[in-house]
């Protein structure tokens, strides 16, 4: 990474119709704070992002302070111009995946810090837990809301389910003109009965593990029903992987259930002979499906996974060194998406068919892209580098 003493003119001119939404020069820092973000390949903490480039150190603190730009209508209006760009699919089904990850810190002062495990053999956890919602077709990865969640002994704790079920009616307001079919993908965490009521509610379709403690309509636990199966003969099937593939071997049944009435069940485990304590259970919606292409569909909740590491890895969501505020601590997030997002609306913008999409690859082309600027911007100018300064946003 090396230092930048000007705005590159196609990513001022991108960020344009963003600059209604600041006061004072707020605009200028938050261009600037964005670039950044997307060409540095460091941490994400703003003392390291400064030295990149010509603002002071303080400027961007009091950036991330202020309460003078709204970081919900920024968010969406920014949204919307991502979202009119990215190419629809041929079925227009849009998937719209939930999951949650965790950003480490070890201030005990921020407002949002919690300790937790992910599972049970896995190390404790200290630092921020953040619920995602994502839109998913096609290579398109595209973050549509956020919450944190706040630890439960801190004042205002709001149970994670509760935060998405109030998400999700936002989120169907952002859903594209050419949306014919959502089909919503969550694992286990979520298989809640007022998020099924949610969903019924908003006519989606969706594909979602459950816990093996969901009642049947006669009162027995999903638990006994699958120990009868264990049994009983489990086809195999297989789902690309990578450059292989992965087998699975599943059993696919209508069943009656509590609350939910007759839905299709799929149990599925990686070994022929693995125990019904290996066996994940899937709930589904969608009719005449194979059993192969609700195991596909569910895999496709990986995609949310993917974005995480850009998100983390590629823009350091997370990372800015804010406490005790809670408006800085989600300022300081919503800036990692704002950056995945504009990095996206570019990447459109440069290849509006692009066919496969990453951030990592994305940051080598808004790199490329800057150099080759500035080497035209040299060449009219007769190779004085002093001219090629066009800081005002």
């Amino acid at each position: 990474m090396f230092r930048m003493s000007c705005l590159p003119r196609f990513y001022r001119d991108a960020m344009s119709p963003l600059k209604e939404h600041f006061q004072w020069g707020h605009f200028h820092t938050f261009c600037w704070l964005l670039l950044i973000m997307m060409l540095h390949h460091g941490p994400g903490n703003l003392g390291q992002m400064n030295s990149f480039m010509p603002l002071p150190y303080q400027m961007l603190t009091r950036f991330v302070s202020s309460a003078y730009w709204h970081s919900e209508k920024l968010w969406f209006h920014l949204l919307s111009l991502v979202l009119s760009k990215v190419p629809a699919p041929a079925d227009g089904i849009c998937y719209v995946i939930v999951d949650a990850t965790d950003a480490p810190k070890r201030s005990k002062l921020n407002p949002f810090a919690r300790k937790g495990k992910k599972s049970k053999n896995d190390p404790w956890l200290f630092g921020l837990h953040i619920l995602v919602v994502s839109f998913h077709w096609a290579h398109w990865r595209i973050p549509v809301a956020f919450k944190l969640v706040k630890a439960k002994d801190a004042p205002g704790y709001v149970k994670e389910n509760t935060l998405l079920r109030d998400m999700l009616p936002q989120v169907k307001v952002l859903l594209p003109s050419w949306v014919q079919q959502v089909v919503f993908l969550a694992d286990a965490a979520y298989a809640s009965k007022e998020n099924f009521r949610c969903l019924k509610g908003l006519k989606w379709h969706y594909v979602i593990a459950c816990a093996k403690t969901w009642n049947l309509a006669n009162g027995r636990p999903l638990k006994e029903r699958l120990q009868r199966l264990q049994k009983q003969k489990f086809k195999g099937t297989w789902l690309p992987s990578g450059k292989g593939r992965r087998w699975f071997y599943a059993r696919q049944e209508s069943l009656n259930l509590n609350e939910l009435g007759n839905v299709i069940v799929v149990f599925s485990k990686l070994r022929r002979n693995a125990s019904a304590a290996s066996t994940r259970v899937l709930l589904t919606s969608l009719p005449n499906l194979t059993t192969r292409e609700i195991l596909a569909i569910y895999q496709k909740r990986w995609q949310t996974e993917v974005m995480f590491k850009e998100l983390k890895s590629g823009l350091g969501m997370g990372q800015m060194q804010v406490t005790k505020d809670s408006g800085r601590v989600e300022r300081s997030v919503a800036l990692g998406m704002m950056a995945y997002l504009c990095l996206l609306r570019l990447e459109l913008k440069a290849n509006p068919n692009a066919t496969s999409w990453s951030v990592f690859q994305a940051k080598w082309r808004l790199l490329g892209k800057i150099f080759d600027e500035r080497e035209l911007h040299l060449r009219k100018k007769g190779g004085r580098e002093s001219d090629y300064d066009c800081s005002a946003a």
